[in-house]
């Protein structure tokens, strides 16, 4: 939550920047410059509090209570029971069904 509203005041600062500098910019060359600058820091913020806010982001991680598994010689078959009365059903490479 607290990332979220870093996130929106990033966003309207470096919008009201970005403007300021572009209508500046109407009038000289340097403005220009510095709202593509300023546009350029905005951008990098946000995809820099996007990542930190997937890597603080809680994991939950479910205990296997049984794996079964075939494998072939393209491809196999997986399924895992959590002790939660969960599953998942799919191949060695990617889950294709969760369920209960």
């Amino acid at each position: 939550m607290v990332i979220f509203v870093i996130k929106a005041i990033v966003i309207i600062l470096g919008t009201i920047a970005t403007l300021y500098f572009f209508i500046a910019g109407l009038s000289g060359k340097k403005g220009f410059r510095k709202a593509l600058l300023s546009l350029m820091t905005v951008f990098i913020t946000l995809l820099l509090l996007t990542i930190l806010d997937f890597g603080t982001a809680p994991r939950v991680r479910k205990e296997k209570m049984l794996v079964a598994k075939r494998e072939a010689s393209i491809t196999g078959i997986e399924l895992i029971l959590y002790n939660d009365s969960t599953f998942s059903l799919g191949n060695l490479r990617k889950i294709t069904k969760m369920g209960v």
